[in-house]
């Protein structure tokens, strides 16, 4: 009874909202998330630094990435990180630009090289070099390039000088461990296997140590992998292939016509200008350039193809990167046998026009495992399809995919679509067009579920329990009426000092999951899923929709628009074991659907002798609840650290008297 008085005489002291809902702006970016819930945390005896984590539960190791301590510090702060990260990412930055951006704020870099930019202006052989710019070593073509435009002449040379200084440079990254050991440790934690359902307990069990003491060998192995040198690497080369891009407005053969693709040896693979007819790749290459038609890449990688770069100006264009010998097959698992084309190394695609079809199997498609690889891809209705790992994943480097226009499907099974693994950032940018995120549907999630599977996609990360923290993923979308589908984790989810985000800037979007998903953190992680308008229809079983469990944050927020949330049970704004979740709802006629009225819709249970923390707010709009405890101009008090809370002018208490 106590509470409820406090918060009667708590409210006849603010009978006019400081943040009245009726007045609210558009503009979601003049909401202030902090102001709107200051009487919503004092209706239940809190405020806003109730709301942090600490960063200290464990001792960090040396993947720990400051921005997730950040974020579970600071909430607020990390529900605005998304869109300021989807307008930094829309000025369309240079790749140079996008790797500084992810190593300077993303990884867990503690002092970030940034020796691209010394490599800026790398001149063709027997040119004096600029000072400022004078590469480590110089490589000379054995063919006459003199038929091409001078500058793309120029630029094409800058790609291959600084290609093979980026080698040098990321061949010292592995200095001090075994490459080979390294990466086999690390995909082995992250490939899966799709019979795994058939297998026996004492099958499983025995994998299951293998991955264990492939796990306890990483400690010691990982921190020797130079984390910084390689980024500086892929700045060398990134920023030739900007001066290549900024030069090459148009594609010149001067006066010489060919009917088929030039190729040109280099000490790094192959070079192959292209032609404006439908041409085929197959092989290793080091660089393609190719001015136009519908043109398929049937590309592979040998025991070390550290460095592709394509540029394809026009065409409905097939990429192929799949390589069908990666894995032995025994009687109990699947084993990997040797590097899969996109892990290592750095790995740039731009593409400017045409309605491509990106295929890969695992590890492929802007996947920055131990490397960086970007895929720019500018108009089209575009189809990205994948396996395991990509498109847009990171382990140990960067892995960002970019798509401006168009009406886009990405299909994937697991760690795909903004993915961050430890020491990595994923990030999946879509600017506008009605795209479909699909991810599942292959590695059963036996451990709990005999009919869902394992996704971790669409602005998901994780860590590896006990051993190294987790990364970033994140994805973005700007316009378009989206679909967005997968099934255990997934949809802005973190594990284990990790951090998965979403931010959708409009349309009328479909969100479906089944547990761990949309906006939700699980021990010590974040999850923040931000829509900021439109008529959107959100379906998960529970453990989402703004849950935080474990020392962990999860936020769902949803600016405007008449809105749909269904959920089981553990959802719409709920904290377990001493985390904190919260949904937020600003504007819009909404409705609220859950199954359990005990651990949902505001919702805080005490543990290890303090509590939990769950926030439902619903800022304006004529709502409708069905199952659970929240009630349309109501607020109601239905745990101990838990509270609801529907149109803030109004006064009408509902609840126990705990």
């Amino acid at each position: 009874m106590r509470r409820l008085i406090i918060l009667f005489l708590f409210l006849s002291l603010f009978d006019s909202v400081s943040y009245s809902q009726n007045n609210l702006p558009t503009d979601s970016s003049q909401v202030d998330i902090r102001k709107i819930l200051e009487p919503v945390l004092k209706g239940d005896l809190l405020t806003a630094n109730d709301l942090s984590l600490r960063d200290d539960y464990l001792k960090k190791d040396s993947m720990r990435i400051a921005l997730i301590d950040s974020f579970m510090a600071d909430p607020f702060y990390m529900q605005s990180f998304g869109p300021q990260m989807y307008k930094r990412l829309a000025e369309d930055p240079r790749l140079w630009d996008l790797i500084k951006f992810a190593s300077d704020k993303l990884l867990p870099l503690s002092k970030p090289h940034h020796l691209g930019e010394r490599f800026r202006g790398i001149l063709v052989p027997n040119e004096k070099p600029s000072e400022k710019a004078k590469p480590q070593k110089v490589i000379k073509l054995e063919i006459d390039l003199s038929g091409l435009d001078e500058n793309l002449r120029i630029g094409i040379n800058n790609i291959i000088n600084a290609a093979f200084n980026a080698q040098n440079v990321y061949d010292d990254a592995f200095d001090e461990v075994d490459r080979d050991s390294l990466i086999y440790g690390f995909t082995l934690l992250l490939m899966g296997d799709e019979n795994d359902d058939k297998k026996s307990v004492e099958e499983l069990d025995s994998l299951g140590q293998y991955g264990e003491e492939w796990t306890k060998a990483l400690v010691d192995i990982l921190p020797k992998f130079d984390l910084g040198i390689m980024i500086n690497g892929a700045e060398m080369l990134s920023a030739a292939v900007d001066d290549y891009l900024s030069a090459g407005q148009g594609y010149y053969f001067g006066d010489e016509n060919t009917d088929k693709p030039i190729e040109i040896s280099s000490p790094l693979g192959k070079i192959a200008i292209g032609t404006v007819d439908r041409d085929h790749y197959s092989g290793e290459y080091l660089l393609i350039i190719d001015p136009g038609g519908d043109d398929n890449y049937y590309l592979t990688a040998g025991r070390r193809n550290d460095i592709t770069v394509i540029i394809d100006y026009n065409g409905n264009d097939t990429y192929h990167l799949v390589n069908d010998s990666l894995y032995t097959f025994t009687e109990n698992a699947k084993i990997l046998n040797r590097y899969p084309p996109g892990i290592g190394g750095y790995k740039y695609i731009v593409d400017y026009q045409g309605n491509d079809i990106y295929y890969g199997n695992d590890f492929s498609l802007a996947a920055g495992i131990f490397g960086v690889s970007i895929l720019k891809d500018y108009e089209g209705d575009d189809n990205y399809i994948t396996d395991t790992f990509g498109p847009a994943a990171g382990a140990m480097g960067i892995g960002i995919l970019m798509d401006f226009h168009g009406r886009d499907t990405y299909n994937g099974a697991m760690y795909n679509e903004g993915f961050g693994f430890t020491g990595g950032i994923g990030i999946l940018f879509d600017g506008e067009g009605e795209d479909n995120y699909l991810s599942g549907g292959k590695y059963g999630d036996i451990l709990r579920y005999v009919d869902h599977y394992i996704t971790f996609s669409q602005g998901s990360a994780y860590g590896i329990r006990p051993y190294f923290s987790g990364g970033i993923g994140a994805l973005l979308d700007g316009f378009g009426n989206d679909l967005y589908v997968s099934d255990i984790f997934g949809q802005a989810s973190g594990y284990w000092y990790s951090a998965g985000i979403i931010y959708d800037g409009s349309g009328n979007d479909r969100y479906q999951s089944f547990q761990y998903a949309q906006g939700c953190g699980t021990h010590m992680a974040v999850g923040c899923l931000r829509d900021d308008s439109g008529d959107d229809t959100y379906f998960s079983k529970g453990v989402s929709q703004g849950c935080g469990h474990d020392y962990a944050q999860g936020w769902l927020l949803d600016y405007s628009g008449g809105d749909v949330y269904s959920a089981y049970d553990l959802s719409q704004g709920a904290g377990s074991a001493n985390g904190i979740g919260a949904i937020i709802d600003i504007k819009g006629d909404d409705r609220y659907y859950v199954k359990s009225d005990k651990n949902t819709q505001g919702y805080g249970n005490p543990r290890r002798s303090y509590g939990s923390i769950g926030i439902f707010y619903d800022g304006a709009g004529e709502d409708r609840y069905e199952g659970g405890p929240g009630a349309d101009n109501h607020i109601w008090l239905r745990s101990k650290w838990g509270i609801g809370w529907d149109n803030p002018d109004s006064i009408v208490v509902k609840g126990d008297s705990k």
